[in-house]
């Protein structure tokens, strides 16, 4: 779970990446997924230590379900700034969507593994 751990960062710190580069803006909120990214990859390098490895893994599910929650409330307001006469940043939202999706799925992954190590 280590492993899987560390590529979702990846993936997360790559998002941040991307929205903060190749935003016309280059807004600092672009860089919130990288965040989120580093601190999941932490999570998962402390998972490489067997002694650690359940407590890093529910860290990275306590971060991801954060990064969830915030990432998928912002994404109705997003949109409709998206659809608005502002004009959003589709880049943005979908930054977003990601953001949330790659969460979800990792919070999910993390629970799976925590109840097979129980049983």
């Amino acid at each position: 779970m280590a492993k899987t751990t560390l590529l979702f960062a990846g993936l997360l710190v790559a998002i941040g990446l991307i929205g903060y580069f190749f935003s016309k803006s280059g807004s600092m909120t672009a860089l919130i997924p990288l965040c989120f990214g580093l601190v999941i990859g932490l999570c998962g390098l402390l998972a490489l230590n067997q002694g650690l490895e359940k407590q890093a893994i529910i860290g990275a599910a306590i971060v991801g379900s954060l990064g969830f929650i915030g990432s998928a409330m912002r994404l109705p307001k997003t949109y409709a700034k998206l659809s608005s006469a502002e004009g959003g940043s589709a880049l943005a939202f979908y930054s977003q969507g990601a953001m949330a999706l790659f969460c979800l799925i990792l919070v999910i992954l993390c629970v799976r593994w925590w109840i097979a190590q129980r049983g």
